[in-house]
């Protein structure tokens, strides 16, 4: 696999997941004087991409000490600068987002991959499919962080070359953290990270997605499968229980859900408590009773048999 990177804002990830990567011409493209137009700009392997980041965060620190010549600048570019320069920092202007990876070997028409491959860029689109996003995962804490500033961070501290000199005195801290090797990185399809991670997107979590996370569905695809049908029920159980009760309007002025009491005298977070726990109990007994079946050379049962 041909490791290619691509850093995006949150934001966009709804529109990237119904359409993948569209060619477009970007604001960075406009106050670097990149005249390619519309296209899918992507780094190839880590040091590419660190190379790129940091090159951004230095033009970035160049225009917003006031250090560009302005002439030569359309309106559009100009305009883009001035935002530049109102930001409160790299990542006020820059905004939060991710990194996406996909192979490379996959895109049909490739330019400037020998010449720059931390500035490369195809003219086709990249499907959703293709596309994963870039995770750390701490392995003592369980902990998953997505942040792109992350993301280079871990990757500039397994680095044996000093690149981005500037952009390493703003994150000494953050560099020298991961340099441990307790974090590790990870590439979740893309679907699967919009569906765990909504708030990105700027979108409401479902109850469902915010219950415990009580298996691991790489382990066991069965006991996956069994276990979101408990999430489903569990689910329907508090929404029924929530609409027979009294309404937070009436019970509580502030819009307090949590402390909304429910049919039967339960509070709202009683319930949920309650059937979080009910959740992880049944999710349990699924792993041990599958891990005593692989233990007995047991062949698994399919979906047609289940």
């Amino acid at each position: 696999m041909k490791e290619c990177f691509h850093f995006t804002k949150s934001k966009y990830l709804r529109t990237i997941l119904e359409q993948g990567l569209q060619p477009t011409f970007g604001t960075n493209c406009s106050i670097i004087g990149d005249q390619v137009g519309a296209k899918v700009s992507y780094s190839v392997g880590s040091q590419g991409a660190t190379k790129m980041f940091t090159g951004v965060h230095g033009i970035y620190s160049r225009m917003a000490e006031g250090r560009v010549n302005e002439e030569g600048f359309d309106e559009h570019s100009l305009k883009a600068i001035h935002e530049l320069q109102q930001a409160k920092d790299f990542e006020d202007w820059e905004g939060q987002g991710v990194y996406l990876v996909f192979d490379g070997e996959c895109i049909a028409e490739e330019h400037r991959v020998e010449t720059k491959p931390y500035d490369a860029y195809t003219d086709m689109p990249i499907s959703p499919e293709q596309l994963r996003v870039c995770v750390i995962r701490n392995k003592e804490t369980g902990e998953v962080i997505s942040s792109k500033y992350d993301i280079v961070n871990f990757w500039l501290a397994r680095e044996q070359e000093e690149t981005g000199i500037f952009y390493r005195m703003d994150y000494e801290e953050r560099i020298e953290e991961f340099k441990s090797d307790k974090y590790e990185m990870e590439y979740v399809e893309l679907a699967r990270f919009c569906e765990l991670h909504p708030e990105l997107l700027g979108e409401e979590r479902d109850i469902q997605t915010t219950l415990p996370q009580v298996i691991d569905e790489s382990k066991s695809k069965f006991g996956f499968k069994k276990i979101a049908e408990i999430f489903g029920k569990i689910k329907n159980k508090i929404k029924s229980a929530f609409i027979k009760g009294e309404t937070a309007e009436h019970s509580n002025p502030e819009g307090n859900f949590s402390d909304v009491e429910l049919a039967g005298g339960d509070t709202f977070m009683e319930k949920l408590k309650h059937e979080s726990k009910t959740i992880e109990e049944s999710a349990t007994e699924i792993i041990e009773s599958e891990e005593e079946v692989k233990s007995k050379s047991v062949e698994p049962q399919t979906p047609e048999e289940i």
